[in-house]
């Protein structure tokens, strides 16, 4: 990606300075980044389950995006996209998009995922990157991936 980002998978410790992303994602509103942190250093959710995955993308050394994919407790056989956060400053440049797909590049043949987005802006992101609105006790988009690698 242009603009000097790199996009990498987080295997066995947080980012740094994740915890500055998270301060941008709490000024907002948003707590599922302090839920990743927390979840992580308690060891309950790791993405290393099977299927499973969490990446980051980096500015000049500095966390910029996170998501992940956890297995769907809610739906048998189904990944979860999760704790997925753009810094807003990196909003609208194709980051968010570049991110998913490298989210979805990690998943090997067909596959359903869900996703909860809460806001405007997260739904017209999801259903830019392939989801689309169900009618879901736990999850309010899906998306089928017949090949494994998405429509993005």
């Amino acid at each position: 990606m242009a603009g000097g980002v790199e996009i990498c998978r987080i295997r066995d410790r947080l980012p740094d300075d994740i915890g500055l992303l998270c301060q941008e994602a709490v000024k907002e509103g948003y707590t599922h980044l302090s839920r990743l942190m927390a979840e992580w250093e308690n060891h309950t959710v790791r993405f290393d389950n099977a299927g499973e995955c969490l990446y980051c993308a980096t500015a000049a050394g500095t966390t910029i995006a996170v998501g992940g994919l956890t297995q769907d407790n809610n739906v048998p056989g189904a990944l979860r996209v999760r704790r997925f956060y753009v810094s807003p400053a990196h909003r609208k440049t194709g980051l968010g998009q570049h991110l998913a797909r490298s989210v979805l590049s990690s998943i090997e043949g067909p596959q359903i995922l869900t996703c909860n987005a809460p806001t405007p802006g997260a739904k017209a992101f999801s259903r830019a990157v392939g989801f689309r609105d169900c009618a879901a006790d736990h999850h309010n988009m899906t998306l089928t991936l017949p090949t494994g690698k998405g429509p993005i």
